[in-house]
């Protein structure tokens, strides 16, 4: 796995505790035509997301319903871990 310059510990972390990963995902279904059909979303989606790193969380729940549980969600959602909101400042 390759890490961007200057993550954070706690970033790395995490990248290294992904739940459920778009191989798993694959290799569950068989192929990635199949895990699509699956989760009914086009294969762009599934390129998209191996090239930002994650599967969107809101997908990931898709995913643990249509495996019965055997592929299982995050805790918290990948995008919100990775991409912290910052507090207001006044």
């Amino acid at each position: 796995m390759e890490f961007k310059q200057g993550l954070d510990y706690n970033v790395m972390k995490i990248y290294l505790e992904i739940t459920v990963t778009i191989e798993e995902v694959v290799a569950w279904f068989g192929n990635l035509h199949q895990a699509c059909k699956a989760i009914d979303i086009a294969s762009q989606n599934m390129t998209k997301w191996k090239k930002q790193g994650y599967i969107p969380w809101k997908q990931q729940f898709k995913i643990a319903t249509v495996t019965e549980g055997e592929l299982l969600p995050d805790d918290e959602d990948p995008y919100l871990v990775r991409h912290p909101k910052k507090p207001k400042t006044k």
